[in-house]
């Protein structure tokens, strides 16, 4: 979806000797069907930081179309039930819907031409404006998401980012950084729990969405 972050993976495999042909695609999942790649024949699809920002359902039929009966699904997700026991006031984090507005703005040099899609209001009536809406989910929703779109969940690993890679992150500048409560359970897990990783395989004799 983004052409930026193609081009971090083409300056970043320019040097690599591969005999591998390296195709790029820049396409929204939500609403690009992929019609270029073929049916079943794609072995892997790893997606790292981006199934919050994506429509599940849309985007994992269309993964189940072209991935390999004998291929996998990897994807980090983030969990409900770690954003709804350790997030703090200030996170912005609506316990309703499952999503965390991510209210710090882009880098300097990254936002021009970047606004806002939306606002929030804070504790002291102040509305804050958003940049990303990141969805959270129950283990329970993503087995039925994930049956519904044709995939079985074979494992589930959490994820613990380590607290030195944390506190560089775009999430960890500014207040964060002083933010007692937040360090005392990074400390305790060794770093910052947010998500699980998911490995999922195609269901087979099963009648999916879209008749696959």
């Amino acid at each position: 979806m983004s052409g930026g972050m193609l081009n971090v993976v083409r300056e970043r495999i320019w040097n690599v000797e591969t005999e591998v042909e390296i195709i790029f695609i820049c396409a929204d999942v939500d609403y690009d069907p992929l019609f270029e790649i073929l049916d079943r024949s794609v072995d892997r699809i790893i997606m790292i930081n981006a199934f919050q920002d994506i429509n599940p359902l849309t985007a994992l039929g269309v993964f189940r179309r072209i991935l390999a009966p004998t291929g996998l699904f990897r994807a980090n997700v983030l969990s409900r039930e770690l954003r709804e026991k350790y997030c703090l006031e200030d996170d912005f984090f609506d316990r309703r819907t499952g999503c965390f507005y991510l209210t710090r703005h882009p880098s300097l040099e990254n936002k021009r031409g970047i606004n806002p899609i939306g606002s929030i209001t804070n504790k002291d009536g102040e509305k804050i404006p958003f940049y990303r809406l990141l969805k959270s989910y129950y283990r329970s929703e993503l087995d039925k998401i994930f049956n519904e779109c044709g995939f079985e969940i074979i494992s589930e690993t959490p994820v613990i980012l380590p607290k030195n890679v944390w506190m560089n992150s775009v999430a960890a500048q500014g207040k964060e950084h002083t933010n007692t409560k937040r360090l005392e359970f990074i400390d305790k897990f060794g770093g910052y729990p947010s998500s699980v990783d998911i490995i999922a395989k195609p269901l087979t004799n099963l009648k999916i969405r879209g008749g696959l």
